[in-house]
């Protein structure tokens, strides 16, 4: 029933149809689906670069972190001489 006029809407007004509701959702969930692939994309092209960053650094700190254990045992080895 109408809120404000009291009367009887006809089923079409007030109950869309099954199938309209049914294309509508397929339609949002292919509009979510591109949408969503190509956010996929983007981040893995844009992550692949990243990746190559942090490997980058990665490496370097463990350099980094094997220059300083070899320095430690050098210094460490020439206190036990003394």
């Amino acid at each position: 029933m109408d809120k404000l006029y009291g009367r009887k809407l006809p089923k079409k007004e007030y109950r869309p149809c099954f199938s309209y509701i049914l294309s509508l959702n397929v339609f949002h969930a292919k509009m979510f689906a591109s949408t969503h692939c190509s956010l996929d994309f983007v981040l893995k092209n844009n992550g692949k670069d990243e990746e190559q960053i942090l490997e980058t650094e990665n490496k370097k700190l463990v350099e980094d972190q094997e220059k300083l254990k070899t320095e430690l045992k050098k210094a460490s080895d020439e206190d036990e001489k003394l």
